[in-house]
């Protein structure tokens, strides 16, 4: 048991006047120049058994009182074979864990923005017009300019696009290369989402799975994000849930009075008749009269996609 009287024990790395005395003594040394310090801290190749001489630099420092300048010894490697090897294996190793740590970084924030599995190369560079449809080349333009107004700030209040036709003719390829432009062109809060995939994830939050994103996070970036494309609304077999309807009127509505950028991705056009209901729209079954025409009276372009589908043969380019 220690005593009152007992001489307490510091430690060295703690102790500021064992620092300064020790590294005076480095300078010191290190003034008498690369050999001493070679000779000194007594460090030799593993591989050959060399005696490294290191190189000793210096930098101004306001550290220590009374110093002007640090100095301090860089060892490079051995000239032998076996170190150059070493050291060229382990400059390898360096540049591949920096790329493995750049490539989880960027589909970090493609996972953020929705751009996962074939949409991570969904761009307008990988789009190819299909054979015997020469209006979809016009298309795609037309999809990158409304990109470059919103980017610029030139949408005014007509922020909306609107794309409808039938599956496998491009739309959600076109949406997705939307939000990598935007990305590219600097926006961070980036989002493609798909309603259907959006609408699971929300059920399995009201049902409180674990590991699922809350709801109110998953919303907010449907309802705030620079630019938001929403694909499939009418696809959706719980798009006729009332829960469901009053989430994507709000979603839509706050887009709308913000004048945000938004891209919808529909299969059934803005203005096509319900066949089940006399003078009502389709997508009435699933967003309010009163938003579909806010939405058509804001929109800077419909375009209809009325080729034939991508999935009768033709692939990506990339």
């Amino acid at each position: 048991m220690q005593t009152m009287n007992a001489p307490q024990r510091l430690n060295p790395l703690l102790d500021r006047q064992f620092l300064r005395q020790h590294s005076e003594q480095m300078q010191d040394l290190y003034r008498q120049g690369a050999e001493a310090v070679a000779t000194k801290l007594d460090r030799h190749c593993p591989y050959c058994g060399a005696l490294l001489v290191p190189e000793i630099k210096s930098h101004p420092t306001k550290l220590w009182p009374g110093r002007e300048e640090h100095r301090y010894a860089v060892y490079r490697p051995c000239g032998c074979p076996e170190a150059q090897a070493a050291a060229a294996a382990a400059v390898r190793a360096e540049e591949a864990r920096q790329h493995k740590r750049r490539e989880e970084a960027r589909r970090a924030v493609l996972h953020a923005a929705g751009l996962t599995g074939h949409l991570e190369r969904a761009t307008f560079e990988t789009y190819r017009p299909v054979e015997g449809w020469p209006g979809a080349a016009r298309i795609a333009q037309r999809v990158r300019r409304f990109v470059d107004m919103a980017l610029m700030g030139q949408l005014g209040s007509t922020p909306w696009l609107v794309m409808h036709g039938n599956p496998g003719t491009g739309k959600t390829h076109l949406a997705a290369a939307a939000i990598h432009d935007a990305r590219q062109g600097g926006w961070k809060k980036v989002y493609y989402r798909s309603w259907t995939h959006c609408l699971r994830r929300l059920q399995a939050s009201r049902n409180r799975v674990d590991g699922e994103t809350r709801a109110s996070e998953i919303v907010d970036r449907l309802q705030k994000g620079q630019l938001v494309a929403i694909d499939g609304i009418d696809q959706e077999e719980l798009g006729h849930r009332e829960w469901v309807r009053q989430l994507l009127f709000r979603a839509l509505d706050l887009r709308y009075v913000a004048q945000q950028p938004t891209i919808l991705v529909l299969t059934h056009a803005p203005d096509e008749p319900d066949p089940h209901a006399a003078g009502r729209l389709y997508l009435e079954r699933y967003v309010p009269r009163a938003v579909l025409d806010r939405i058509s009276g804001a929109a800077f372009d419909v375009i209809a996609f009325d080729g034939p589908s991508y999935r009768s043969g033709v692939r990506w380019k990339g």
